[in-house]
């Protein structure tokens, strides 16, 4: 399967149904681009996957998306307003960027309480949002003694003060235990469900495999790869099961000849494509191949390439 650049989107012409649309977004420090023309959209009602090697520019990005840079070029919209005038969308946004920074002294409502005066905004959800991201039982104790995983949990709670459309998360499973993940996970799935867009910076790939529907790829400040996963993951290897498991090595035999490297696994074979492309010709060849030598096949199955061996396949240049 090979991946190509998607085309530039035009700004002049926002597609309705994008929460964001960046084109040729640069941010340089110096003589150093962190961000250098990037262009990607976000489909509304998406949970986007946001990932990419450190310092590939992302947190960079992020900031810029909520108005704490101001980017040295290009520009895009969010919620259909313009990017560079961040004030005007901010009010429909939830973003939780790096550290969550709250008062340590103050206990985790109280710190919501806080914020939520300060933005002029309703303090009656808050009781309801602490136990959302499981922190009921903890709403009365300090921060300090939150553990990294607490902090991060109540970052969530603080962004959605004010019921946004779109959340913005930079690594938002930070510190998280297995059960703590799988908590996050299952949020970040029931927001998008209730039709908000959710943005998702993260390093852990298994855990975005499982929940995003559009993913953004970028390596030194330029975008990779966007799109749904399915079209990143592609299918490049087949599992092949005899009726009788006593054909596997005759099987094997066909496939190799091919030029194929399969592998014995349990009672079937799996048969990797070098070249994705020929797959449905060389899947017939080899059908063909094994009824003449009759051998009966009782499954012909896809496998799903994994997202992080796809992703390393994609930032290392070999797709």
């Amino acid at each position: 399967m090979s991946v190509t650049a998607t085309a530039r989107p035009d700004p002049a012409a926002r597609p309705m149904n994008a929460a964001i649309v960046v084109h040729g977004l640069t941010k340089r420090f110096g003589q150093r681009a962190a961000v250098d023309d990037l262009d990607f959209e976000v489909p509304e009602g998406s949970l986007a996957g946001f990932i990419g090697p450190n310092v590939a520019g992302k947190t960079t990005t992020l900031r810029m998306l909520v108005g704490l840079l101001t980017p040295t070029a290009g520009g895009g919209d969010v919620l259909g307003q313009q990017l560079t005038k961040p004030e005007r969308y901010l009010g429909r946004v939830g973003a939780l960027i790096e550290a969550p920074g709250f008062y340590p002294g103050l206990t985790g409502e109280h710190n919501l309480r806080v914020l939520a005066a300060a933005a002029g905004l309703d303090a009656e959800p808050i009781p309801a949002l602490l136990e959302r991201v499981g922190l009921g039982k903890r709403a009365h104790d300090p921060y300090k003694t939150y553990s990294l995983g607490m902090k991060q949990r109540l970052g969530i709670a603080a962004a959605l003060l004010g019921d946004p459309e779109l959340l913005i998360l930079d690594e938002p499973a930070n510190g998280l235990d297995p059960q703590g993940m799988r908590d996050m996970r299952l949020l970040l799935s029931a927001l998008r469900n209730e039709g908000r867009t959710v943005l998702v910076s993260s390093h852990l790939l298994g855990e975005l495999e499982q929940i995003c529907d559009w993913l953004i790829v970028i390596k030194d400040g330029r975008r990779l790869f966007q799109g749904a996963p399915e079209e990143l993951l592609g299918v490049e290897q087949l599992s092949l099961r005899p009726e009788h498991e006593r054909d596997l090595a005759a099987l094997a035999n066909i496939v190799d000849s091919r030029g194929l490297e399969p592998q014995v696994v349990g009672a079937q074979l799996v048969v990797p494509f070098a070249d994705p492309d020929a797959r449905s010709d060389e899947i017939a060849d080899i059908v063909r191949a094994a009824t003449a030598a009759g051998i009966t096949l009782v499954e012909i199955a896809p496998q799903n390439t994994h997202l992080e061996q796809s992703y390393l396949d994609l930032i290392g240049g070999r797709r």
